[in-house]
Formats: C-alpha cells, structure tokens, sequence
C-alpha cells in the first residue's frame, strides 16, 4: 500500500507539473493563458440580437407622464414656441433620454432656429405651450394620427410617426428600430432620431413634405425619409450646411 501511494504520488507530481508547462495551472502575478478564453460561436462571442417590432410593446393605456422641469429658451431670436413634452406611461424609462435628446436637436445651429424665425422652450405640464412632444407605442401613434386623418399603417401595422393637431407624434418603434434605408445606408439611429423630430416639428411650423432632389444629393428634412431615402442621403437637418 505504501509503495502504491509513493507510485500515486510522484504520478500526481509529473501531471501538475506537466500542467503548469502547457499553461492550464498559474502561479503568481501571470496573465491567464488565452486558452481560458471562450471560443468562437461561444454565448459570449456572440453579439446581443437586434430588437424587433414583435419585442417592443405595441400598445400602452394612452395616458402620458410628462417632463416636469422647464427647459432653456433654444435659439437667439424670434417669438419663443413652448412645448410640453412626454412618454406614454408605460415607457417611463425613456423619458429623460428622449427629452434630452428632443432639447439637444431643436438647439442645435442646424435645426429651425438658424433662420431666426422662432425660438423654442421645453414647459412643464401646466404651463402654457403651443404643442406637445410625445413618444408613444405603435397603436397610440396610429390612434392620435387617425384623429387628424392620417393612416400612418403599412401592412397593417402602425410604422411611421406624424404631427396631428397639434401633437408631434413620434413612433416608439421607429425610435428604437429606426427603418431598413437608414439601416442598409449606414446612417446611425442617432441621425434617424434628429430626423424624425425635425420633421414632426417641421410640420408644427408649417413646412409641406419635399422630395429627393437627386441621386447621392441630402434629403431635406422633410423628405418622408422614413418611408424611403429614394437615392438622397439620410439627412436630419433643416440647415445642414449653418
């Protein structure tokens, strides 16, 4: 027996020993060997899969949770337009970064106000405001722009976002998702974001939709990029060269 625990022994010390030669045994301060790495096609080499519309909720109870904290005046001349601005209630989460976003793209130099003809104002509830900003479900957003006499379905589904009585109506799927042209173009979801406020709120201001000026040309912020770029670039700006 003790002969067969010697033979054990110095057998155990040849395979930790030959384990710490190919790597797979560390001591000290040592980086672990790359073989500790998950292989390619592993769950964690694999990248996080795209959301679709079937994973985004499709409908909310139609009542709002509302930004209530007063924005700074956007723009350096012209009479201030104040809006309200908010989230369906069940997608509370997105408030802050949507409504960060909406005062970041209506300040920028390249938005409506480089013409100087009105300035714009995020308002509590309450207040006084001469439109309301909002991000709501795919069937709101069919509901409210059905108000104004808008089918804003494709397919039968809810796709693009509108501006109806005086709600800029933004589609949650589109912000999310943004559309296939914008996609298969490369432009971020970011750019999609900036369009579809500058548009809706274009239409606030009274601006009729354009068309692609021409092929490899940007497409005016009114173009409906949404449903097509139609050979233009994806372009967000009113004034994209200010």
């Amino acid at each position: 027996m003790i002969g067969n625990r010697t033979e054990r022994a110095g057998l155990t010390l040849l395979v930790v020993a030959a384990l710490v030669a190919i790597g797979f045994i560390q001591g000290g301060d040592h980086e672990p060997p790359s073989q500790w790495s998950l292989p390619a096609g592993s769950l964690a080499s694999e990248p996080a899969p795209d959301p679709h519309e079937d994973q985004l909720p499709s409908s909310g109870p139609g009542r709002f949770t509302f930004d209530s904290s007063a924005g700074p005046i956007l723009g350096t001349a012209g009479p201030v337009m104040r809006f309200r601005l908010g989230v369906e209630s069940n997608l509370d989460s997105d408030l802050s970064e949507f409504s960060r976003l909406t005062d970041a793209t209506l300040a920028d130099s390249r938005s409506w106000i480089f013409d100087k003809k009105q300035r714009f104002q995020r308002v509590p509830d309450g207040a006084p405001s001469d439109f309301t900003i909002a991000l709501v479900t795919r069937e709101t957003a069919y509901r409210l722009c059905a108000k104004a006499g808008l089918d804003i379905r494709d397919d039968g589904i809810p796709y693009t976002s509108c501006h109806a009585n005086g709600w800029v109506v933004v589609n949650l799927d589109r912000w999310r998702l943004s559309t296939a042209d914008f996609v298969r173009s490369g432009a971020p979801l970011l750019t999609y974001r900036q369009h579809v406020i500058n548009h809706e709120v274009g239409h606030q201001l009274g601006r009729e939709h354009e068309q692609c000026p021409g092929e490899g040309q940007l497409a005016p912020t009114m173009q409906q990029q949404t449903l097509g770029l139609h050979g233009c670039v994806a372009n967000p700006w009113p004034y994209p060269n200010a």
